[in-house]
């Protein structure tokens, strides 16, 4: 190529630039001010809860103690003072849009640590797998005669003459109730969708042609940025980690860039293939090349990437054991309370098909967590499963940061915990409507489509019916909080236990 070529490229691709920067200032500010704040502010309101309840004897997780008061503190802004209450939604809905929609990442770490985990018996393996099948199918099934029963029940048929769902139905159209679970509000921008986008190969990303002509630039950038921004990381966190063997920044950068090829699989295959489990495969190997590099066992290397000390723990008051270094996986793990947290805005969000639908969710919901909190785990230990094992399956019905919680709480294995959870999320998305239709239920009927995904497949499969996607929604995440205050009671806790290790 001349030289005045060459010029005209480099001006070219300067000018694409400066236009990226110039018409995405207000995002870079969004993503890199705004977002780090909120974020900060409900660690801070959790570690507030969690320092108040550790002055009592109450066993029950801050961070959903923060998420049930935001709900509550929300409602009444809203129905009294709703300018207020929409000034702050607005004004938080950075950071909660970040939280709810890379939330997959932020358990990525349980399965990273499955190699850590102690192994399992074949024998065990088979019997965990024929209760996860069984037990989904039954749930499914059961879930979708319980709410018709209900429906069929609800006084609203008598009063109106029709059931409270085909009274909905008529009121509102189809696209009124595809509403999708990560989004807040009406306003969406392109460059939030990165999951539409990421049906584009790794060739694309790669491509130096598209860096010849502004426009394309531009819109290279829009698609691209965060893959771009984390990929010029690597270079000082890997300084750091040369010059002062810290492999915090470094396994930070490189768990969102696997997370973000990840993304990058089509959307078919992601339904069977999560990108969770694409993201722990690499960065499995990644910290396994690191640590030979480094001469160390993978053992060493994953000890590193996670060390257990997470921000609670470190921000202990009146603490006085020296605790290691937290690790990448240990600040993902910590994000996970204030996404906890983030999710009170989606039920805020879902307040008005809460309302609607609260006969049957009232009597739905607690029936099928107290089954599946109390059922699983005596099954499980009844067929030879191990206690942790058993306790892993009461959580896994719930959306992930949730069931972390109510696993940890009733001493459960979390790593398996979270393994079952994503693995029923693709069931739901694969099987569910399927089971549904052998269960005779109909297409339009999307309160018993909704319960029975949100009940059983959490927030994975609320999109496989978009019409229905509003109940499933607010249901998984009325599901989960009830779990989780369930399980956090004393007595429960001490009667799941005995009934297990009698």
């Amino acid at each position: 190529m001349h030289p005045e070529k060459n010029l005209k490229a480099s001006t070219r691709s300067r000018n694409g630039l400066l236009q990226f920067l110039i018409e995405n200032k207000k995002r870079f500010f969004e993503d890199w001010v705004i977002t780090p704040l909120v974020v900060a502010t409900l660690l801070a309101f959790v570690w507030i809860m969690n320092t108040i309840i550790s002055m009592t004897s109450l066993v029950f997780p801050a961070s959903v103690a923060c998420m049930l008061l935001t709900f509550i503190m929300l409602i009444l802004l809203d129905w009294l003072l709703p300018n207020v209450a929409a000034k702050i939604i607005e004004a938080l809905s950075p950071g909660v849009q970040f939280l709810l929609k890379w939330i997959n990442i932020l358990f990525s770490p349980a399965f990273i640590l499955i190699p850590m985990s102690p192994s399992i018996q074949l024998s065990e393996v088979g019997k965990i797998a024929a209760v996860f099948v069984i037990g989904f199918v039954i749930s499914m099934a059961f879930s979708s005669i319980l709410v018709r029963v209900l429906q069929y029940c609800n006084p609203l048929r008598w009063f109106y003459g029709k059931s409270a769902s085909e009274n909905q139905v008529a009121e509102k159209s189809h696209v009124d109730n595809a509403v999708h679970i990560n989004v807040l509000n009406e306003k969406e921008t392109d460059w939030e969708n990165v999951e539409a986008k990421s049906t584009s190969s790794i060739g694309t990303i790669i491509d130096t042609n598209t860096l010849t002509n502004p426009t394309k630039l531009v819109t290279f950038l829009e698609s691209n940025v965060n893959i771009c921004i984390y990929a010029l990381l690597l270079v000082p966190t890997a300084v750091i980690y040369i010059a002062i063997d810290m492999s915090l920044p470094i396994f930070l950068v490189f768990n969102v860039l696997c997370f973000q090829l990840a993304l990058l699989v089509p959307p078919r295959i992601r339904k069977v293939l999560h990108p969770i489990l694409i993201c722990a495969a690499l960065m499995i190997l990644i910290v396994y090349l690191i640590s030979l590099a480094k001469g160390m066992s993978l053992a060493e290397g994953l000890t590193s990437y996670s060390s257990g000390t997470r921000f609670l723990a470190l921000s202990k008051l009146g603490r006085r054991e020296t605790l290691p270094a937290p690790g990448a996986g240990d600040v993902l793990y910590s994000m996970l309370d204030a996404s906890i947290v983030a999710l009170s805005f989606n039920m805020f969000k879902f307040r008005k098909e809460i309302r609607e639908y609260m006969f049957e969710m009232l009597l739905v919901i607690p029936i099928l967590s107290v089954m599946t909190i109390f059922l699983y785990p005596i099954i499980c230990r009844a067929i030879g499963i191990s206690i942790e094992h058993s306790l892993a399956f009461a959580g896994r019905s719930i959306t992930t940061p949730l069931a972390i919680s109510l696993i940890t709480t009733i001493g459960g294995d979390v790593t398996l915990g979270v393994i079952l959870v994503v693995l029923t999320g693709i069931s739901g998305a694969l099987v569910g409507n399927w089971i549904l239709s052998m269960m005779r239920v109909h297409d339009d009927d999307y309160l018993t489509i909704g319960v029975s995904m949100g009940c059983n497949s959490h927030a994975i499969a609320t999109d496989v019916n978009p019409a229905a996607s509003a109940i499933a929604s607010a249901s998984f995440v009325l599901y989960g909080s009830f779990s989780v205050i369930v399980s956090a009671i004393p007595a429960i806790i001490s009667a799941i236990r005995s009934l297990i290790t009698n």
